[in-house]
């Protein structure tokens, strides 16, 4: 059965279905019948996907055989050119960025995970610990600091 439930506003539909999911359960939560694989509203947020080890092998050597493809690097990189070379993409792309750096979030939305040692916070960030000690001659994280989430 199929119904249509009328939404003021883009925000109402996505607050109703968020309702409605929570409501009638998800199949792969094992709390409903819904084949939904989030909790609803936009975008992909609440998936709970995990590829098997096979899976990610696959999808790895399909990355790595793709850009081995002539060609293939320069188109990508020609794509990104174009799209940051558009104003009114420059406009929205630059106020995101803005918007990041005055919440305080780095590229992806993480904010920076504090360095510890034995549960005391004794720099802010990894990069200010890098800034401060040096990254070392290999590359790695200094071994005497542990990086917790």
């Amino acid at each position: 059965m199929i119904k249509i439930i009328p939404a003021e506003t883009r925000e109402d539909a996505i607050e109703m279905e968020i309702l409605l999911i929570s409501l009638i359960g998800r199949d792969d939560l094992g709390t409903g019948s819904l084949f939904n694989f989030t909790n609803g509203g936009e975008g992909t947020a609440g998936i709970k996907r995990t590829h098997s080890e096979a899976t990610k092998l696959k999808m790895s050597y399909s990355h790595i055989t793709h850009f081995q493809k002539p060609g293939a690097r320069e188109k990508v990189r020609d794509s990104q050119v174009a799209r940051f070379q558009r104003p009114e993409n420059r406009e929205v792309l630059s106020g995101k960025m803005k918007d990041r750096a005055a919440a305080g979030l780095h590229k992806g939305g993480r904010r920076p995970q504090p360095c510890t040692v034995d549960g005391i916070t004794i720099y802010p960030s990894r990069k200010s610990l890098i800034d401060a000690l040096g990254q070392g001659c290999l590359g790695v994280k200094n071994p005497d600091f542990r990086y917790t989430k």
